[in-house]
């Protein structure tokens, strides 16, 4: 057993939503980063064609 929690989630962007998207995910990362400590590792990007 582990005290990890892992989330893997798969999404379709919106036409025209990409910049929101990773706006909010800069957001995310952040607020994880100053609010959680003992955060291991927090990553996500982009398929090379923004969806």
């Amino acid at each position: 057993m582990t005290n990890n929690i892992y989330w893997l989630l798969e999404l379709a962007i919106k036409d025209g939503h990409v910049h929101d998207f990773k706006a909010l995910m800069s957001e995310m990362s952040a607020a994880t980063e100053n609010d959680e400590p003992g955060t291991l590792n927090y990553e996500w990007w982009v398929s090379a064609d923004d969806h």
